[in-house]
């Protein structure tokens, strides 16, 4: 990660397959671009993943954006998936956070654009709330409902919890250390 220079940042990353005879099997590598000034950031990332045997990759590309605009900050986010195999997506997201003290409200949309013959979209909404009980502290609540269209078998998940159904609520407590 480079340092900041006048709002724009650079990172780059290269992870090695460690597959033994072939340096392309499992490699991954990346790089991104951001530009960050008051309540705006602007970022672009790039992520080529290389599959077990080093003959097929992923591409995924994402731009987001986010401005905040002191009473809620709003977030916009753009990313294309190619590869391994006819994988060809392209994702959307538009999401919102409106602090109001302590709490602060959630919502957020995704579309999923599935360009292969079968369209297997999906459709999420979400929303959510979290209570700070300190500056490392938090309590949340959240919920969110995916729909999917023709064979899509999307799931609702979270960070610990891949997801297994087209609803979900998360509902604990969050300590940041």
């Amino acid at each position: 990660t480079s340092p900041a220079y006048s709002g724009v940042i650079g990172e780059l990353a290269y992870g090695f397959g460690e597959v033994p005879d072939n340096n392309t099997a499992n490699r991954q590598i990346g790089a991104a671009i951001g530009y960050t000034n008051g309540p705006m950031l602007v970022k672009l990332a790039y992520l080529s993943t290389d599959d077990p045997t080093g003959s097929d990759r992923s591409k995924n590309t994402l731009l987001v954006g986010k401005w905040d605009f002191g009473i809620a900050t709003g977030s916009l986010g753009f990313g294309t998936t190619k590869g391994i195999g006819p994988i060809d997506n392209r994702e959307w997201i538009v999401g919102v956070s409106a602090p109001f003290g302590p709490p602060t409200f959630l919502a957020s949309y995704i579309r999923n654009d599935d360009r292969n013959v079968t369209g297997n979209d999906a459709n999420q909404w979400a929303l959510g709330y979290t209570y700070a009980m300190s500056q490392r502290t938090n309590f949340y609540a959240a919920w969110a409902r995916i729909n999917n269209h023709n064979a899509a078998a999307y799931t609702v998940g979270n960070a610990s919890e891949v997801g297994s159904g087209d609803k979900a609520f998360n509902l604990g407590v969050r300590h940041t250390f």
